[in-house]
């Protein structure tokens, strides 16, 4: 599918997730993009493992995740499993990189270094 981004560039992709207003798309480059929404504000699909009950958190804010890439620059979040959602990677380890102070050491997301705001 085509989809524009935020600085008008047009890619092709899959939809990762759905927010309020812009959602996570997966370009077929390989790369992951935040567009303009299209459609149902709602997220897609799950990458975990382990499926999130939400009986489980009413009542229960979300925590804010920020990523900082290993060229310094930080996306902010709204929550971990978004953060896990955009990147294609269990919530376990978003929230255990977030725990530890150190950038992931292997894999994928090597030098990516992980927060918890708030």
């Amino acid at each position: 599918m085509k989809f524009k981004t935020i600085q008008g560039r047009e890619i092709t992709g899959d939809i990762i997730n759905r927010y309020t207003r812009i959602m996570s798309v997966a370009g077929h480059d390989g790369r992951n993009y935040v567009c303009w929404l299209v459609g149902d504000p709602r997220p897609l699909e799950d990458f975990s493992f382990t499926p999130v009950k939400p009986e489980n958190f009413r009542g229960i804010e979300p925590k804010k995740c920020r990523v900082i890439k290993p060229d310094g620059t930080c996306i902010t979040f709204i929550s971990m499993g978004a953060a896990a959602n955009h990147y294609r990677a269990d919530r376990s380890t978003v929230s255990r990189n977030c725990e530890s102070e150190k950038p992931v050491r292997s894999g994928r997301l090597k030098g990516y270094k992980f927060e918890i705001l708030g």
